[in-house]
């Protein structure tokens, strides 16, 4: 099984209390371009950090605090490139000196795409 690439995000926070909850935001595209957040935490959360499996492309992050129902301005932005994954995925048998311990081997490759800038969404 190959496991798809995903974005990890983690943050520190020592100007708050210790029940201070979170929300995360991401915009498709590059933390530049004025396109608007979506709040991707449905209700805040208690930890410091969060994981996102967008499609490929270039992605903006910002986190805010909540405390006591308040919540805080944005974080600083931070941009994400999610690369693109392999396509083409083959599988060949290995021919010629197979181990005895070993009933087949099998060679796996694919090909990776030229890169190319994400289409914002309309």
């Amino acid at each position: 099984m190959i496991l798809a690439l995903a974005i990890l995000l983690t943050w520190t926070d020592a100007a708050n209390p210790p029940n201070t909850t979170y929300h995360v935001y991401r915009a498709p595209g590059g933390c530049g371009d004025g396109t608007p957040f979506e709040k991707m935490t449905k209700a805040p959360q208690a930890t410091k950090s969060f994981r996102d499996d967008p499609p490929a492309g270039q992605w903006c992050y910002q986190v805010t605090a909540v405390v006591d129902g308040v919540e805080s301005d944005p974080s600083p932005k931070i941009s994400v490139q999610k690369p693109v994954s392999p396509t083409s995925l083959k599988v060949s048998p290995v021919r010629g000196a197979v181990p005895p311990a070993m009933p087949a081997a099998f060679w796996v490759s694919w090909y990776r795409p030229p890169r190319r800038s994400p289409t914002p969404p309309a």
